[in-house]
């Protein structure tokens, strides 16, 4: 096998490259080092302010030494002189408000609403609040009521609400959706939680508010981290089995997480569906909706409700994927988009070690396209020394859209091929449009003025 070594001056462009990006890579940690830097001191700078509070509880109460003239029946004893030094304090504790009264009803098609500022908010599916009184049973569920079942209409109505409400890519909500979540998320939490009275007078110098453990994870794997989309490496194209295996790891470890999440907050569905294993689980349509409908999704700190259910969506997209796979349409980037459906699925039910895995193969993919790019490059210059090369299939279609569509890549500012990727480009050309007559010794000469770059 021929090993095509690139030029000394192209090695050199591709490390300064490689060195810029390590340089940019540092300064954006060295500012993440800093802002953490800056919140602690000023956590510790507001615990040593607040102190240690003084107590009030054995200065309340007083010894009270007994008269010689009082009378014996109003002497205290023992008992009520132990019983008055475990006394509360004499300073009252503020009461906690009385909880809130939530009435929630139930319409006809088995969700539930609640009254929000006057206007009624669907909770079963934003929150996974749901009353234990209007679950319904197995019985219920096979055997309902004519008035209860759902209609090819009703199901049209859910279908469209939910696409309404959630982008068919799983990447984000659009407004509606992120306006009823944000209102139905405060207005939950202020209703389930309200033992702690509101603060008046809060503390201007109070440490400020830590971030959501998902977004901790989702910085801790690079869950947003694209930095390669418009690089040339991005439309490479990957080999088929290669990018197959990728998409399969990837959603294999989807469905680990989701197993396992159903298995310690959702332990009858995990029971009924999942018992034999993650690979019970089935990200398709129906069993999707059975999700969404007919159980309780809970709402903890570390996992929303709302991110379970949107992650679920995404991950149908790449099980589609690798059940209707097509290798030839993807590029080497489209490959990440549907391995990032399974990283969002383990961070939206908090598994921090499938979430790295994922983080892992997201990695290992663009290596791969890295790899590629520099292997047509240097295929590129072997063209000028007139060698017969042989180039994989995936390749193949990326030199031709180079050689089609150079312009447009230019103009959507996507990239600019590199002369070596262009001079490729021209050899490929050349070897399909003469692949009956090939001949090494009849290879047009790339160094001559038409060929030049």
């Amino acid at each position: 096998m021929v090993c095509y070594i690139a030029p000394l001056a192209h090695q050199l462009r591709l490390e300064k490259e490689k060195n810029g990006r390590l340089e940019e890579e540092n300064g954006l940690l060295k500012l993440k080092i800093g802002a953490l830097e800056q919140q602690l001191h000023e956590l510790s700078n507001s615990g040593a302010r607040s102190g240690t509070p003084s107590s009030t509880c054995a200065s309340a109460v007083a010894k009270v030494s007994p008269k010689p003239s009082q009378k014996s029946y109003l002497r205290p004893t023992v008992s009520s002189s132990n019983r008055s030094k475990t006394a509360e304090p004499v300073e009252e504790e503020k009461t906690a408000p009385p909880k809130v009264d939530v009435r929630y009803f139930k319409s006809e098609k088995g969700f539930t609403y609640v009254y929000d500022d006057g206007r009624l908010v669907d909770v079963t599916h934003l929150t996974g609040v749901v009353s234990r009184d209007f679950c319904l049973t197995q019985l219920g569920h096979r055997n309902p009521t004519r008035y209860m079942q759902d209609t090819e209409s009703s199901y049209r109505k859910i279908w469209k609400s939910w696409e309404h409400g959630f982008s068919d890519w799983g990447n984000a909500f659009d407004s509606s959706a992120s306006y009823y979540y944000s209102n139905t998320s405060t207005w939950v939490d202020s209703c389930q939680d309200e033992t702690q009275p509101a603060d008046d007078d809060p503390d201007e110098t109070a440490a400020p508010e830590p971030e959501s453990k998902k977004e901790i994870l989702e910085q801790e794997t690079r869950y947003d981290d694209s930095s390669w989309e418009n690089e040339a490496a991005s439309y490479v194209g990957i080999p088929s089995t290669i990018g197959y295996q990728l998409l399969d790891e990837a959603l294999d470890l989807a469905k680990m997480a989701f197993h396992d999440f159903c298995k310690e907050n959702l332990p009858l569905l995990w029971k009924r569906k999942f018992q034999d294993g993650y690979t019970e689980v089935r990200f398709e349509w129906d069993t999707n909706e059975s999700y969404l409908r007919y159980w309780n999704i809970p709402n903890t700190p570390e996992v929303r409700a709302l991110y379970v259910l949107n992650a679920l969506h995404s991950a149908r997209q790449l099980r589609n994927l690798v059940s209707h796979f097509s290798g030839e349409i993807m590029r080497g980037f489209d490959y990440d988009t549907y391995i990032k459906r399974a990283q969002q699925m383990a961070i939206a039910v908090n598994d921090v070690a499938r979430a790295a895995e994922v983080r892992a193969l997201r990695d290992k993919l663009r290596k791969v396209a890295m790899d590629a790019l520099t292997a047509m490059e240097n295929m590129g210059y072997a063209s000028l020394v007139q060698i017969r090369r042989e180039w994989e299939p995936c390749h193949e279609r990326f030199l031709r859209s180079i050689s089609q569509y150079e312009e447009d890549f230019m103009i959507n500012g996507k990239f600019k091929p590199s002369p070596a990727l262009r001079l490729a480009a021209q050899s490929f050309i050349w070897q399909s449009e003469n692949y009956n007559s090939m001949d090494s010794d009849s290879e047009p000469d790339l160094n001559n003025d038409e060929c030049k770059l």
